[in-house]
This record gives structure tokens, sequence and C-alpha cells, in this order.
């Protein structure tokens, strides 16, 4: 086909779509080499197949240094066409904890550092001088209660985090108890207790009116064996005599009777009442979640002593129990019952990530996984705290305390010194803790 007026015959046009054919077939594979990673070497005249490395981390003005050389980009970083290899990556911020880990980068994978936020470097501040023993703090992260040890006495003391003030509550203690310190959900109540069942001293204290103090073990006049504030916003606790089950109102206080105790242990999610009992007919031991309502079985085991197990929290179809006085636990989910080593535990309010540890493993349980150990050491465990909203922990140990990064297994020190115990505020990053620094015993203020 001739075109009239073109300059260009017909030779030349196949020539230019032959061309263009040609250019396709070269660049195409080039292109799809290019984005999976291969490189050719103009030193050395071969390819090589390269990684990435991505770096989002808080705060952004944070220098990053690969194999102790400075890179000259800003965070977020991605470094494209790096040699598959290990590399040495260290992450600094003046006033904040180097951030160091050994990467290795894979040919056509990209390694990921991001939900990370630099640790500040703060001097700790007193907010109370004397031995301060246990500390707790609300749920709202504005009521910090905590035990004064005196000569022949414990004191019980309430602080305000928001307005500083704080008040005596209690100073009636003997001074060789342990004492528990139990928040209510909605962080209106605490109540204190020994930690010993049946607990002899029990109290209902009111963490916003002043000097609201509720003898509770007076008022039930039974022994108390076992209590649990409801998961609501409403104030509300579940406690067991020997044979009975009510739930009890603060605010009013009223209670109402739920049902005879014809079981060995319970917890209440919601308003469903998981149990534990023995099954005499087949010496099984029965777990039942919402024996209030539908009673369904939820695991029935031939080979567990019912009155050897205990039920501590039961949350999204996962029910977690402990052997009694034994650092064991059974980790039950719908389908499966998995074995860990565990005394105490929490769940991150976060995702919902559940650990639990003994003095020298940490277990972890992320959702719709199974469970991992995290961490392994003879260093005497004795506290795991949440310090953000990225999962990164505190680690009370006997000497001192650390900073764990779980995602990169990435740790650092924080407290060089031993600490009685501690309580995190993880939205605003402060961690209470008692203890020694600095030759003065007392109750302080880190902000990290």
């Amino acid at each position: 086909i001739e075109y009239p007026n073109s300059k260009l015959s017909k030779n030349i046009r196949r020539t230019i779509f032959y061309f263009f054919i040609f250019l396709f077939l070269i660049i195409s594979p080039a292109v799809l080499m290019y984005t999976a990673g291969y490189r050719y070497d103009l030193k050395n005249g071969f390819l090589r197949i390269t990684g990435s490395v991505n770096i989002d981390v808080l705060p952004n003005t944070a220098e990053v240094y690969l194999n102790n050389n400075k890179l000259k980009t800003k965070i977020p970083i991605r470094l494209n066409d790096l040699t598959a290899g290990k590399f040495s990556l260290t992450i600094k911020n003046p006033g904040y904890f180097d951030w160091q880990k050994n990467i290795e980068v894979v040919s056509k994978e990209t390694v990921y550092i991001k939900d990370v936020v630099l640790i500040e470097k703060n001097q700790p501040i007193l907010l109370h001088e004397g031995e301060v023993e246990e500390i707790s703090l609300s749920p709202d992260n504005k009521t910090l209660v905590y035990v004064v040890k005196k000569q022949d006495q414990k004191e019980i003391w309430q602080k305000n985090t928001k307005t500083g003030e704080k008040l005596l509550v209690i100073d009636s203690f003997p001074p060789e108890e342990p004492i528990l310190i139990t928040f209510s959900p909605n962080s209106n109540y605490y109540i204190l207790s020994t930690d010993k069942k049946p607990y002899e001293k029990l109290f209902i204290v009111s963490a916003q009116k002043t000097k609201e103090i509720f003898d509770f073990a007076a008022y039930v006049k039974e022994p108390i064996y076992k209590f649990q504030w409801h998961d609501g916003q409403n104030s509300e606790i579940y406690y067991d005599t020997s044979s009975q089950i009510f739930t009890f109102f603060p605010e009013t206080k009223s209670q109402i009777f739920v049902m005879k105790k014809n079981f060995l242990d319970w917890y209440m999610e919601g308003n469903k009442l998981w149990i534990i009992k023995e099954n005499s007919s087949t010496n099984k031991m029965e777990l039942i979640k919402d024996s209030l309502g539908f009673g369904e079985i939820f695991s029935e085991e031939k080979e567990l002593s019912a009155k050897q197990w205990e039920i501590l929290v039961a949350k999204n179809d996962f029910v977690l129990l402990k052997k009694i006085n034994q650092a064991e636990m059974l980790l039950f989910t719908q389908n499966k019952k998995y074995p860990i080593n565990g005394e105490k535990f929490f769940i991150s309010k976060y995702n919902n990530w559940l650990i639990t540890w003994t003095s020298w493993e940490i277990w972890t349980k992320a959702q719709n996984e199974e469970p991992a150990l995290l961490n392994r050491s003879g260093m005497q465990l004795q506290q795991v705290l949440p310090l953000d909203k990225y999962n990164t922990l505190g680690l009370v140990w006997a000497g001192n305390t650390t900073v764990l990064f779980p995602y990169y297994l990435v740790s650092h020190e924080l407290i060089s010194q031993k600490i009685n115990s501690a309580g995190s505020d993880s939205d605003n990053r402060i961690l209470y803790f008692s203890g020694k620094h600095e030759d003065k015993d007392g109750l302080w203020k880190l902000k990290y």
C-alpha cells in the first residue's frame, strides 16, 4: 500500500517496523530481568542477582549505617541493587539507644525493617521515696497504685499520673504478705488482696473517689477462693465461695446469685461461663464453654486430672489453663491443644498477642499461628511488659531491665540495676518502676 505525499517508501516503513520488533525483543527481557533483581556488573562484566532493604522507623530523623557506612538517604529508605550477602545495620539518633542488627539480603527478595520506634535515653524521676514493692498501673494509665514497706506494716498509696496528686489508701497490711493489685477494665475501681487463697483480706477501692474503701471480705463473711472483674464497661465482680458464684456491683454494694459451684474452676468471658469439671462416669476432664447457656464441651481430656488445672483466661475461642503450683500451661483452641511453659501471662491490647513466661523462657501466640518460643535465658526473668503498639517488650530480669524488639530479636539494656516491680504506659511511652536508683529507694518514672 502506498500513501500519497508520504516521504517513506514501503521498504523504509518495513525496516522501521522490524526495527521496533527487534527493540521490543531486546528491551522486554531486560526489563523483566531488572524487575526480577538482575543487574549487569560493568566493572566485572557479568550479570548478578540483587536484593533490597526497606527501612521505615521512628524517629525519621535517625541516621542509618550499613556496614558502618552512613547512608545519605533520609528515612524512609529503600536500598535496591544490593548484592546478596550479610550486612551490619545500625540505626542511630542523638538521645536514643542505637538499634543494631545483622541482616541477610537474599536475591530477588526484600528485607523489611519497619514498625520500630527507637528507645529514648532519659534519667528516671523520683516520685516517692521509700522501700516500694509492688506497683500496678490502671488500664487508662491515669492511676498508679503501689506498696510501700514499713518496719511493721505495708502502706498502699495511690497516685494520679496526670496531676501528680498522691494519697495514702491503707496502712494495715501485714509486712510479710505479698499484695495483689487488680484493676477493673474501666479503671474505676481496683481490688487489694493478699495472694494466698482463700483471700483473708480483700478491699475494693475507688480510683476516682478519695478514700472510698470497701472491706469486701468482711461483707461476704465466707472464704473467697476466686474473683474476677467483668470485662465490660460496667464495674462488676464475679467471685465464688466454696459452693456458690455471685456477681457484685461496687457502685450499689449489691450482689446477684449466679449459680451453684458444682465444678472445680471457672472463668467468665463476657456473658459466657467457662468451667472445668471431672466427669464421674468417664473420668475425663471436661472444659465446658457457656455453661450458663448451651453448655458446649470445648475439650475432653482423659489423661489430665481436673483437680490440677485452673483457667487463667478465655478469649476469642482460645482458653489458657495453668497447672496449679507448676510452670506448665495448656493452650486450647477450637481444634488443637498446645503445651507451653509458663507461670505468668498477658495479652497485648493492640492485637491480642498472647505472651507467657517463666523465669527462663518466653512463649508467644499470635492469631492463627501456633505458639512459638521467643527467648530462653538463665538470667531469671521476673516480669514482661508491653512498651508500644508494635509489641516491643520490656524484660525485667533479676539484675537489670532490657528492651526486646521481638520481630527482629534485637535487644539492649534500659535499666542497669535491679528493680522490684514495673508498670508501663505504652501509649505515652512511660515506665514506672520501684527499686533503687543512684543509691536511693523509691518509685520512679522513666520516659522511654
